[in-house]
């Protein structure tokens, strides 16, 4: 399934999170055909 596309991605984001890199949001970012969705939230405790 690499480099497949997709008519719609959704992206959650957590705040301060140190997994989330660049390369990792533009991969998501750039399979997206139609739509995409982004939530970017703070967890639960302020972490």
């Amino acid at each position: 399934m690499q480099g497949s596309e997709v008519d719609k991605v959704i992206l959650f984001i957590p705040k301060n999170d140190s997994f989330v890199s660049n390369r990792m949001m533009y991969t998501a970012i750039t399979r997206a055909k139609k739509e995409i969705e982004i939530y970017y939230y703070e967890l639960e405790g302020g972490r």
